[in-house]
């Protein structure tokens, strides 16, 4: 929980500026990690940058996670104008 006058607010997975007040909001990073989660599991491993993972030419990015004997891909489409990582 971030107050608002902090550095990076609205950037954990839910925000409550007011915890004790039993009020929060859900933020779009839940839906990221359980996009991700959803089709992994503990031991999965990231496949490095090149081999597995890497950004997308028109913004964007997409990651390789292993098993060892299965594979999921998530892929993460942004403007490249937004994309400060780029």
């Amino acid at each position: 929980s971030f107050y608002d006058g902090l550095p990076y607010p609205h950037t954990g997975l839910l925000d409550a500026n007011q915890p004790w007040s039993g009020h929060y909001t859900v933020t779009p990073a839940v839906f990221a990690v359980g996009h991700t989660t959803r089709f992994t599991e503990p031991g999965w491993h990231y496949l490095k940058t090149g081999q597995g993972s890497g950004m997308l030419k028109h913004g964007g990015s997409y990651v390789s996670l292993s098993s060892g004997a299965d594979l999921t891909i998530v892929v993460e489409k942004m403007k490249h104008e937004t994309s400060a990582c780029v």
